[in-house]
């Protein structure tokens, strides 16, 4: 114990000394210290935001607009990461060597190349495309340009209504999930399917589905996605999928050979074997180390800079570039990528317990 209160205290009087040195410092070169700079107008204009954004707005506005644009790319980089890896990992395994063969090379190519690089080729290939009078369909209304990926986007007049239909859902997943509550689970489940039903058919009437149109120089409608954004959200989800195939990979393999032989022996196809038997005891080990995966995205994010894609550290960056607080800079920036880092990984580790708790694994 008493070891361990001195390098406590060890550990404090050396960050008291830091703090001592740091502020004495800055105050021999006449530069002020502290967060008060962040209430001061922003100067800056952001390209996408998710919430509207002035140059008049503060810096501490500017790192909430950044910071949002960063959650954005990085739940969608995990999301499709996840599908993506999954789909590969499964593709490794499979008994026709084509997609294994197709699997291993994609694995290959994309874990031994710098995610920076990836990036930097995505981007210059959007950049190399046709502008938007001679945009590359795919599809009828999907486009592809100088200025990104177009999208068709829904526009829903009347959020209200989405209540009864939140509402019914969540209904059904609790009546589903614990049949104990009521006696009459059967009839339940049928009353609210069909309010299920009425409360879409009821929403659907005030949802449009708006079409990229051609209208000058650029589109009019639909969901825009900057080369930017494209370009790191495709680096992201092309480097991290080849990790986590492999941690998918290996999770299937973690699982006894007597399980699958003892799936087959009651006649299941291999479909059902993979998705009913072995992929539920393979997230006893793949959900650990997808954890550090989802870690790793969110802290990647900030590579964006380099492509101009306005997320946390580009605003942390231009704002210690015009006021040159440095110090309360990176420790905001610090931060602000610790909070979702740790959440992710609580978030993952809660569900990891879950599944060990449930006898799922």
């Amino acid at each position: 114990m008493l070891l361990q209160i001195g390098a406590a205290l060890l550990i404090a009087g050396f960050a008291g000394f830091i703090v001592h040195t740091t502020a004495s410092h800055l105050a021999e070169r006449n530069m002020s210290s502290g967060f008060g700079f962040l209430g001061d107008p922003a100067g800056f204009v952001i390209g996408e935001s998710l919430i509207p954004f002035d140059a008049q707005d503060s810096y501490l506005r500017a790192m909430a607009v950044c910071g949002l644009n960063t959650l954005l790319v990085s739940l969608l980089s995990c999301a499709a990461a996840t599908v993506l890896g999954g789909v590969v990992g499964v593709a490794r395994l499979a008994t026709n060597p084509l997609p294994r063969r197709l699997a291993a090379l994609y694995v290959m190519l994309f874990r031994n190349t710098p995610l920076l690089l990836q990036i930097i080729l995505w981007y210059a290939l959007l950049q190399a495309l046709p502008p938007v009078r001679q945009a590359i369909p795919l599809g009828t209304a999907v486009f592809l340009s100088q200025r990104g990926l177009r999208l068709p986007s829904l526009d829903l007049h009347e959020p209200a209504r989405l209540a009864p239909l939140l509402v019914v859902g969540a209904l059904l997943w609790l009546v589903a999930r614990r049949p104990a509550i009521l006696a009459w689970r059967r009839p339940v489940l049928a009353v609210l399917l069909l309010v299920g039903i009425g409360a879409v058919v009821e929403v659907s009437r005030s949802v449009d589905v708006l079409v990229p149109v051609r209208r000058g120089f650029n589109f009019a409608g639909g969901l825009e996605m900057s080369p930017e954004f494209t370009a790191l959200l495709a680096g992201l989800v092309l480097y991290y999928a080849a990790y986590i195939a492999e941690i998918v990979r290996g999770g299937i393999l973690a699982v006894p050979r007597g399980q699958w032989d003892a799936a087959r022996a009651l006649g299941l196809p291999s479909w059902p074997v993979l998705r009913r038997v072995v992929l539920p005891q393979a997230l006893r080990a793949i959900t650990p180390p997808l954890t550090l995966e989802y870690v790793g995205i969110i802290k990647s994010s900030s590579l964006g800079i380099l492509v101009g894609y306005p997320e946390l550290f580009w605003s942390v960056s231009t704002m210690v570039g015009q006021n040159g607080h440095a110090i309360e800079g990176i420790s905001l920036l610090m931060l602000a990528y610790l909070v979702p880092s740790l959440g992710a990984a609580a978030a993952m580790n809660a569900f990891n317990r879950r599944l060990l708790r449930g006898g799922v694994a």
